[in-house]
């Protein structure tokens, strides 16, 4: 019985194993490197056929309250229309199933991303925040992933991403998409 009691406890997530609740109020702790993350250049984008790959259908690039799959939290996105981008951005917002509403991102978001098993959201610059443990990753920084980059297809088992990558925003049609898997921890 020990040994399934130490089973359990090692798989709560960190924070939680203690008796400590993660404070969603505030911004989530950003942290250095990839935790866990890992990047693949691939040749091309691989065959998205529903069994292998799965389409990203559900990039957020707009105004809008967004419910998370598994309906425990929402992410806001505001139109920052300030931004001196030529691309729209925004800021995004996280609130809890409790109401509890925090800033993930002050402005420069061009889209975001749930994964499927609402454990992770991914937004512009290619950064990821652990809802769990409520830690940020800076993958465009860990990784050497620039901006410009798109949610093309995920694992069916939420484990692995494809992306593309783009050296501009507009007019680079004539340049070739770079892509990438990266493996979710």
């Amino acid at each position: 019985m020990r040994a399934i009691a130490g089973m359990l406890l090692l798989s709560l997530p960190i924070g939680l194993a203690c008796g400590q609740r993660v404070d969603r109020s505030t911004p989530p702790r950003m942290a250095e490197g990839a935790g866990g993350f890992t990047v693949r250049s691939l040749s091309a984008l691989p065959l998205v056929d529903g069994r292998t790959w799965i389409e990203v259908r559900d990039q957020f690039v707009s105004d809008g309250t967004y419910r998370a799959p598994n309906g425990q939290f929402t992410l806001t996105l505001e139109d920052k229309p300030e931004n001196a981008h030529n691309v729209a951005s925004f800021a995004i917002y996280f609130t809890d199933g409790n109401g509890t509403r925090s800033q993930l991102d002050p402005g420069f978001a061009v889209y975001t991303y749930i994964t499927p098993d609402s454990r992770w959201i991914i937004s512009d610059p290619l950064e990821a925040i652990d809802v769990t443990n409520w830690v940020k990753y800076s993958l465009s920084k860990a990784l050497h992933i620039d901006s410009y980059v798109v949610m093309r297809a995920i694992s069916p088992d939420g484990r692995r991403l494809v992306i593309s990558r783009q050296t501009c925003a507009f007019d680079c049609a004539h340049i070739p998409d770079e892509y990438y898997e990266i493996g979710i921890p």
